[in-house]
């Protein structure tokens, strides 16, 4: 579903074919009484590939907010200290 290339993509039809499936080996098991197991597949899922045309590039931001929110914390401080050095100063 998620290939990059739209003819290695299931059509609709196969698509509705396979949940139409699977609802029919979900009732079978409901009536057996026997609960569904999960699977981990690789065919299911998105698939990364890098573009190397690609202008950006995607990268976790944790990083930069937690640099962002320690600058902005440090700035705050240094703020807060002017104003209580005038405090007593003046």
């Amino acid at each position: 579903c998620w290939d990059s290339d739209p003819s290695k993509r299931p059509t609709a039809d196969d698509i509705y074919k396979r949940v139409e499936n699977m609802q029919l080996e979900e009732s079978r098991n409901h009536n057996k009484k026997n609960p569904t197991e999960i699977i981990k597949s690789s065919d299911i899922g998105p698939v990364p590939k890098n573009n190397p045309d690609a202008i950006y590039k995607s990268r976790p931001l944790s990083a930069m907010i937690n640099s962002a929110m320690s600058l902005k914390s440090s700035r705050s401080q240094s703020i807060n200290l002017e104003k209580l050095k005038r405090r007593f100063e003046g």
